[in-house]
């Protein structure tokens, strides 16, 4: 039941009304006492007593309504004649019959009168009007047998239908009539105004004609009204027809008309007939309920399914409903988001295959997912595709799932969704290209090219043919980025990548590893002639000149090659004598090709050497040890250079001469670096702690600047050792310096900014490229010790030494002299300017328990801020604007 009352005005007036209600009922029945009967064959005050408790407010209101319903009750038999004790007795007996159908109505949950809302409305008021007759009938029974010698249970049964009914149809309209009262109909059928008014007059004429005019065998002619009645206009008019009904048939009957004329004695025909209208009243009830029932979930339906098609509607993501056949599937339904994705309208969607809209590649692996899905073998499927857009693909991520078809057990119809993933996959391929190639040209980078090496040489065990490596750099590339910038520079490179592509052959990876250098591998080679005539191709193509950004540039290369053995399987390798026989073409003069099989001695040593290194590597066998760098004046140090040794388990202690020329060609190279590097700032960190600050002088492989990442690895090096910056000297030889521009050129400033300083070791090695030297960032000049040596005995040593020491003051950086083993020497160096120097006057290379005993035996260190350039000579001047390289 639903918590509907009608408005309540003062408590008097209800009771009023009611009370005015309940004495009309009584007055009612009391006039259908017949001469057969000593009792009335209809009694609507029951009904109307179990509604007006019904309506009673909880206790005081409950208790005036009992009362005035027995009082109502005895004024009404007394006005119409009735026998006073029978009157007493009926006065008593309403009320209960009231009480009874109340306590029933509210042990299922009534708490009002509100409308009848479901069936087990009806079954409850059904339950209430049998109980409340059944009580009231025994008692009203025992009652009249004693007062008028009645027949028990003849009175008992007329009693029980004769109430029950009254209830039935007496409660039911009154319950009608308060939703009216309340102005409430909310469960109304789909009949509008007019209909209503015409199913009334058809519904009540159609009763009164059949009962009072036509034959008893037309009777049935009532039910079609009640049914039309039932299924257009609702619970409340039909209760209130079905009142009128009851009032017309009653009446008729009572007066000997109507189809139940021929029954046996008055009481058995009026009995009769209000069976058929209860009849009539609970099977319209049930059908305007299920009418109403039917109706709500219809429009629920329809709610659900505008909400439904809102929400597809208002969804960002693309969907669809597609219907399965043998040959593909139908769309059925697109929201705006996929014909927004598919650039087509809805018109154009519906209707069509969707196989028509899936780009044809993926057609053929798609069909038998819908196949699967209409004979019901899978539930969903979920995927990429790409479909046709306009003119152009568009990549999905699509999920389908299946609406069985209960009648035939198999898949009928699929709802798909599509999410555009064009962005994603496009931001991918763009993400795999550079994670594989080179930015600036295009070219495939060093992983993508050691992948394809490595394919190369696995295919070449099989085919038994060779596979060979051209390893190209370009001859000072240099000088066209301080010529020209480094944006002619980049120009160049992409011209000269698409030489080096048009030169080789159509199988053959031409890759850029870094800087100016590219690498070739060549598979399926028959043998070393084949080889170098793809290198002369190379070599050839630079030879032209090349318009770059409006300019005509010439530019050479040196080009090493390497062809693998049969059966080799290792790239690494392959590559490293490549490299090493590049090395070889430059230093034989440039612009020339070097193949590695020519170069003396090379190829027996270094595999077996090399396998050893990365073992030693993992092993942790490489150790660093430290030599002083002193103050020629004091002998109290004021540094130290790290250098690595290797501690083999057999061999014992190797010096750098016995690994480290390999140990640089080679891809180890890096994480041997970064080793040495991380234990010798650890080492300096403790010496600081105890000794105070002491310059570490840490040597870097060009290998080593040529790959990305070594500020960071600086940088995080610092961090975790706890080494002050400034106190870390990067040494990289004069001749590698002129590798350092571009990308290089942009670390070493970073690691300036760092503190960082960075020096120049070897100097006078590569005399021809001193004038390099005004331009580079350098801190620190390290003269060789080629020149220290001859010093006292080799006049040009002493230029040497005297034009080093002369350039460091010009360029305000610090210098110190290598290799000093001679007091003489120190002197001579002291003489000229000199201020630190290392050697073995000093000490040699200590590991680190050692050089903490040399620390504390020797002078005092000097603290680092002194160790600076020398002094410029008096009579030098600095050039007007010329930066000092502090």
């Amino acid at each position: 039941m639903s918590d509907l009352t009608p408005p309540r005005p003062r408590q008097l007036v209800p009771l009023a009304l009611w009370s005015s209600l309940y004495l009309l009922a009584v007055l009612v029945g009391r006039s259908a006492v017949h001469e057969d009967a000593q009792v009335s064959v209809v009694w609507p005050a029951a009904g109307v007593s179990v509604v007006w408790l019904l309506t009673a407010r909880p206790g005081a209101g409950l208790r005036g309504a009992l009362l005035a319903m027995g009082l109502l009750t005895l004024l009404g038999n007394a006005l119409t004649g009735a026998d006073l004790t029978a009157s007493l007795l009926w006065s008593l007996i309403n009320p209960l019959h009231g009480l009874v159908g109340l306590a029933v109505l509210r042990r299922a949950g009534w708490r009002t009168a509100g409308p009848l809302t479901q069936v087990r409305d009806v079954a409850v008021l059904v339950l209430a009007a049998v109980a409340s007759s059944a009580v009231s009938a025994v008692a009203g029974g025992l009652a009249a047998a004693w007062r008028f010698d009645i027949d028990l249970p003849h009175v008992v049964g007329l009693l029980v239908l004769r109430n029950a009914v009254s209830t039935l149809l007496v409660g039911t309209a009154l319950l009608a009539v308060l939703q009216l009262l309340a102005g409430r109909d909310p469960y109304a059928g789909p009949a509008g105004r007019t209909e209503r008014v015409l199913v009334a007059v058809a519904t009540v004429a159609g009763t009164a004609l059949t009962f009072d005019r036509l034959a008893p065998a037309l009777v049935f002619l009532v039910l079609p009204f009640a049914v039309w009645a039932a299924m257009r206009t609702g619970v409340v008019q039909t209760s209130l027809l079905v009142a009128a009904q009851s009032v017309l048939v009653v009446d008729t009957t009572l007066r000997g008309h109507g189809p139940f004329a021929a029954a046996g004695g008055v009481t058995g025909r009026v009995l009769e007939a209000q069976t058929l209208l209860a009849v009539l009243c609970l099977v319209g009830l049930c059908l305007a309920l299920a009418e109403r029932e039917r109706a709500e979930a219809h429009e629920l339906s329809r709610a659900i399914r505008e909400r439904l098609q809102d929400n597809l509607d208002a969804a960002l993501v693309g969907q669809a409903t597609l219907a399965l056949s043998a040959g593909g599937a139908r769309v059925v339904a697109a929201n705006p988001a996929l014909t927004e994705l598919l650039q087509r309208t809805a018109d154009e969607l519906v209707g069509t295959d969707w196989l028509g809209l899936v780009v044809e590649d993926d057609r053929d692996g798609f069909v038998p997912v819908l196949r699967e899905l209409a004979d019901g073998t899978a539930a969903g499927w979920h995927g990429e595709l790409r479909l046709r857009v306009g003119g152009g693909t568009a990549w999905v991520q699509a999920v389908l799932g299946v609406v069985p078809d209960d009648r035939r057990g198999r898949s009928a119809v699929v709802t798909a969704q599509f999410v555009d993933i064009s962005a994603r996959k496009s931001a991918e391929a763009r993400l795999s290209h550079l994670a594989l190639h080179d930015e600036l040209t295009g070219l495939p980078n060093r992983a993508l090219w050691r992948d394809r090496a490595e394919d190369a040489l696995a295919a070449a065990v099989r085919s038994g043919r060779r596979v060979g490596v051209l390893y190209v750099d370009l001859d000072r590339f240099k000088t066209v980025n301080d010529e020209h910038g480094h944006e002619v520079g980049d120009l160049l490179l992409v011209s000269v990548a698409g030489r080096l592509l048009s030169a080789v052959r159509p199988n053959d990876t031409v890759a850029r590893i870094g800087g100016d250098e590219f690498v070739v591998v060549c598979p399926d080679l028959e043998d070393e002639r084949a080889l170098a005539v793809v290198a002369d191709r190379l070599l050839a193509c630079l030879g032209p000149e090349l318009d770059v950004g409006g300019r005509r540039l010439t530019v050479t290369a040196s080009i090493g090659t390497a062809l693998a053995p049969r059966g080799a399987t290792q790239v690494h390798r392959l590559l490293r004598q490549a490299d090493g026989a590049l090395y070889a073409a430059k230093n034989s003069g440039r612009a020339r090709v070097t193949a590695f099989d020519r170069l003396d001695g090379e190829e027996s040593r270094p595999a077996p050497l090399l396998d050893e290194l990365n073992r030693a590597l993992a092993r942790g066998e490489l150790v660093v040890h430290h030599q002083p760098v002193v103050d020629l004046a004091t002998g109290a140090p004021v540094g130290l250079e790290a250098l690595v040794r290797w501690q083999h388990p057999v061999r014992g202690l190797l010096p750098p001469s016995e690994f480290l020329d390999l140990l640089e060609t080679s891809d180890l190279v890096w994480a041997a670096g970064l080793q040495v590097l991380e234990r010798a700032c650890e080492d300096a960190a403790r010496l600081q702690d105890r000794f105070g600050p002491l310059t570490l002088h840490v040597n870097v492989s060009a290998r080593q600047f040529d790959r990305p990442g070594l500020v960071q690895a600086v940088q995080r090096t610092l961090a975790r050792t706890g080494l002050p910056a400034h106190l870390l000297t990067l040494e990289l030889t004069e001749t590698r310096l002129l590798a350092v521009h571009g990308r290089l050129l942009q670390d070493v400033d970073a690691l300036r900014a760092m503190g960082v300083r960075l020096a120049a070791d070897d100097v006078g090695t590569g005399y021809s490229t001193l004038a390099h030297l005004v331009e580079m960032p350098i801190d620190v000049l390290k003269l060789d010790r080629s020149f220290v040596a001859g010093l006292g005995r080799l006049q040009s040593a002493h230029a040497v030494c005297s034009g080093v020491i002369a350039m460091a003051r010009g360029l305000g950086v610090a210098c110190v002299a290598e290799g000093v083993e001679h007091p003489l020497q120190a002197a001579v160096l002291e003489q000229l300017g000199y201020t630190t120097g290392q050697g073995c006057l000093w000490g040699r290379a200590l590991p680190l328990d050692e050089l903490e005993r040399w620390l504390a035996a020797a002078p005092a260190v000097r603290p680092v801020h002194d160790v600076a350039a020398p002094a410029p000579l008096p009579e030098q001047r600095l050039g007007p604007g010329r930066p000092t390289r502090r």
